[in-house]
């Protein structure tokens, strides 16, 4: 099942088909990724390696069962935005799993493996290649680098530094079988020119002729990378937080030893050449940990299922009792084969079959209760560990009740997020002389938006009495929440969750195309993030960060995209200056984006008031922020490429927008888009494009453009765009002498008036890839 989304960029409209709901079969990384190898390296024992080993994948059913059989296609591309790879797939484009060429993973049910085989850092040079496996739709990509040996012509990409940057060697490392340790290791690499190397694989083996069956070590296994290992993040660095082993040293003075492997593999498919521990790579450590993992001790026991149930006397309750025996790891591990021991008080009032049981695979144990004839009231069921763990179940015994009545907290308000003041209570009615102590009552919000933050069931205490506490949800309107006892005629309560106020400053006012916020209210700006005609991102709620950022620029043709459900007004007391709502995003979730255009007509007093209503909610009345309007504010609309880091958007002079697969090229036009850019020539109105077949100029004093180390490059031509609201157009050409780089910095300052030293610049600029 799939959805199609239109999307309108350029005046052209793409169609993106966006996945729903997922395939039952998958397919991940078994062995291979982040693996680096020294191109004409030649070294002992077959490390440093100079050649690849096997990719290898596992193509998995819905069951998590091996899929023999299954066609997985492969792809290899140049990762660094340089040259194609020079070298080919030893099994070419598809293989088939259990049967691929390799060492014996390969021929496994669900293992498919693939190889790259051939030189690519042409003498000195770092390639780093991606393969990509797919099978059903559903792709893993591995990374693979290439380094020049130290002394290729004095390689400035050789790998230059391996750095262990805590702990230092010999620290001992102690714990339970299946823990995490509390000091990971940290790990850096570098090239000779100090540029860190990414995606490279570090994992811990044994030190050399440590022997079979020794206690183990790995790193806690990240996403994406083979089981076991981590690797170096965009800073060239590893953290690989160690998880102790299954398997228990002989006695707690006894260790082993471990090293760190970096950009390697373990059980190596096609080299004959290990270094001792039955993994090979581009490095082993020189540092040497001392490891004893302790047998798993009973820490704590968890109560599973069972609690709180209530039955007659001389009954057995409906459900058994369930416990699940942890140690003390974190998270905690369950332990399998423990004795748990089950008592009950007070004693006489019930029997439990059996008494004594044992975890099973799972870690979980259980056992049966039957009340006896004579049980009143309640009783506790208490499961007990050999080493004295123990936890508790609160059990009930029906009496003779004739109802459950509201006591309190009906009918109440509290705004979103917000604690109902009150707690709801309720009362178990029953005969004279009967007790309604220890019944359990279930609060459940049954509609609206509510939850319970109280114990739950909740036990009537010795005047039959048992409460709830209710926090609001974030969605306004009625809520619901009934108590129920037993087979007793339920109880009702009827809550409401109202809107909060906004609460907003002009921290939450960003520019729509750079989100960058102002200096600061009543200050000097070296930039502005708002200007009359700009365009603007107001954030309300969570605040907008790297992660959050919009994946499609703030551009949006006439007429209006979006109008329902939010409304900005500048200077609500006096001249009332709508501002056009161009899209909002996440309205009523955590996190909402309004994206608007600044009144053409706003008045250049420094801070402006400005109102804000959100979905019936509004700032308080005579309390709106005050926000800075400047006179440009200027911002480059960017989008995000492949590598996922946003860039400038840029139009190259063929009509196609520059990416990492298609970038700029020196000396050769480029059209890029901005908003804020000033006052203008003619003047533009609010909400509307420039008047058709008529430029639109600036008329700021100075404008130039600044890539990389290179200043003043001036603005070709410009124009206020004639297919979106806010946003203008500036054409520039590329240095003829502009160097090759992904990430060449681009700035672009404006002067307003003759005399002024401000230059209104998005802050630290945007990027642009360079070929």
């Amino acid at each position: 099942m799939a959805k199609r989304i239109a999307v309108y960029l350029m005046g052209v409209s793409f169609a993106l088909v966006v996945a729903q709901g997922a395939s039952a079969q998958t397919i991940s990384i078994a062995q291979g990724n982040g693996q680096l190898i020294c191109v004409g390296c030649v070294g002992v024992n077959g490390y440093p390696f100079s050649t690849f080993d096997d990719v290898v994948v596992l193509v998995s059913d819905a069951n998590g069962n091996p899929l023999p059989n299954a066609t997985v296609t492969w792809t290899v591309r140049a990762a660094d935005g340089l040259a194609p790879p020079a070298g080919s797939l030893l099994n070419g484009g598809s293989t088939t799993t259990g049967s691929t060429a390799g060492g014996p993973l390969c021929n496994l049910p669900g293992y498919s493996c693939n190889r790259y085989t051939g030189s690519d850092t042409g003498g000195n040079l770092l390639r780093v290649l991606a393969v990509t496996a797919t099978y059903s739709g559903k792709s893993v990509t591995f990374t693979l680098t290439e380094v020049p040996p130290p002394n290729s012509n004095g390689s400035p990409n050789s790998i230059n530094d391996f750095a262990i940057t805590s702990p230092p060697s010999g620290t001992q490392y102690r714990g339970t079988a299946g823990s995490i340790a509390a000091t990971p290791i940290q790990f850096m690499i570098n090239t000779f020119s100090g540029t860190p190397v990414a995606n490279v694989s570090v994992r811990l083996v044994p030190a050399p002729q440590t022997p079979a069956g020794s206690p183990t070590a790995t790193c806690v296994s990240q996403a994406g990378a083979d089981p076991g290992t981590v690797l170096t993040n965009a800073q060239g660095i590893a953290t690989c937080n160690v998880l102790f082993g299954s398997t228990p040293s002989p006695n707690p003075n006894a260790y082993v030893q471990f090293q760190v492997l970096v950009g390697g593999v373990v059980n190596p498919q096609y080299s004959l050449n290990v270094n001792g521990t039955g993994a090979i790579g581009y490095a082993l450590l020189n540092n040497l940990y001392e490891l004893t993992v302790l047998p798993a001790t009973p820490n704590a026991l968890q109560l599973v299922s069972g609690n709180f149930q209530s039955a007659n006397p001389s009954q057995a309750y409906a459900a058994p009792l369930v416990v699940k025996v942890v140690d003390g790891s974190t998270p905690p591990n369950p332990l399998i084969n423990t004795p748990v021991t089950w008592s009950v008080s007070p004693v006489g009032s019930a029997s439990v079959l059996p008494v004594n049981t044992s975890t099973d695979n799972t870690g979980q144990a259980s056992t049966v209760v039957t009340l006896g004839p004579n049980a009143v009231g309640s009783i506790t069921v208490t499961a007990t560990t050999s080493n004295g763990k123990s936890a508790s179940f609160t059990l009930g015994v029906n009496s003779q009740l004739t109802g459950l009545t509201k006591a309190g907290g009906d009918g109440q308000t509290a705004a979103e997020g917000q604690i109902f003041a009150q707690a709801l209570q309720v009362q178990a009615v029953a005969p004279a002389g009967q007790s309604t102590a220890n019944q359990a009552v279930t609060f459940t919000v049954t509609s609206g938006s509510a939850s319970i933050t109280s114990t739950n069931p909740a036990i009537t205490n010795a005047q039959g009495l048992a409460g709830a506490n209710v926090i609001a949800g974030n969605t306004p309107g009625p809520v619901v929440v009934t108590a129920t006892l037993g087979a007793l005629p339920s109880v009702t309560f009827n809550l409401t969750v109202s809107p909060p106020s906004l609460n907003l400053s002009y921290t939450n006012f960003l520019n729509g195309a750079g989100f960058f916020p102002d200096t600061s209210v009543g200050g000097t700006p070296t930039y502005g993030a708002l200007s009359p005609c700009s365009i603007g991102t107001l954030v309300v709620g969570t605040p907008l960060n790297t992660a959050t950022l919009p994946s499609a620029p703030n551009l949006f043709p006439a007429p209006l995209q979006y109008s329902a459900g939010a409304s900005i007004t500048f200077n609500p007391a006096t001249t009332k200056e709508a501002a056009p709502i161009l899209n909002v995003t996440g309205l009523n979730t955590p996190q909402t984006l309004i994206t608007f255009q600044v009144p053409c007509d706003t008045t250049l007093n420094g801070n402006v008031p400005v109102s804000v209503t959100v979905n019936g909610t509004s700032t308080p009345a005579g309390s709106a922020p005050l926000v800075a309007v400047r006179e440009a504010s200027l911002g480059i609309f960017e989008i995000p490429m492949s590598d996922g880091n946003r860039r400038a958007l840029l139009v190259r002079p063929d009509g196609s927008i520059v990416s990492l697969e298609n970038p700029a090229r020196a000396g050769e036009m480029v059209r890029m888009y901005v908003t804020g850019i000033g006052p203008t020539s003619p003047l533009l109105a609010t909400a509307s494009l420039p008047l058709p077949g008529v430029d639109t100029l600036s008329s700021a004093y100075y404008k130039a453009i600044a890539i990389g180390s290179q200043y003043n490059i001036p603005v070709v031509s410009e124009r206020a765009s004639p297919d979106f609201i806010g946003a203008y157009e500036l054409t520039f050409a590329i240095p003829a002498n502009a160097q090759a780089n992904n990430n060449t910095v681009l700035e672009v300052g404006i002067i307003v008036n003759t005399g002024e030293s401000m230059t209104y610049a998005q802050p630290l600029g945007s990027k642009i890839p360079i070929q």
